[in-house]
């Protein structure tokens, strides 16, 4: 992957960190979908913003102690549809929380 913007895609990154100090009990679902979005919809990649944002969003959840356990095209499918503007940040933060579960070890 190729970073076309550098800014924009800290930034991007930066989105969930930004949301946790206005809103410290949204939860990592939520920050995670906006991980996502930030990523998938500014393009600061030349290629690979929906991948790119899937890696980080889900790196995010594990790295918070959870992971998303959700068939990969059922996965797929909801994250084309923030992106071609068919869920809000919020509904996609909602298909996270819902499938959220605790990594054991």
């Amino acid at each position: 992957m190729v970073i076309n913007d550098r800014n924009a895609f800290e930034a991007d990154l930066d989105r969930a960190k930004t949301a946790a100090d206005y809103q410290a009990d949204a939860g990592a679902a939520y920050y995670a979908a906006l991980m996502f979005d930030g990523i998938a919809t500014r393009h600061a990649l030349l290629d690979g913003n929906k991948r790119a944002g899937a890696i980080a969003a889900l790196t995010f959840l594990g790295l918070n102690g959870a992971f998303l356990d959700v068939p990969e095209n059922e996965l797929e499918a909801k994250l084309r549809g923030r992106v071609a503007g068919e869920l809000s940040v919020e509904d996609l933060a909602m298909y996270f929380d819902a499938n959220l579960y605790p990594l054991t070890e």
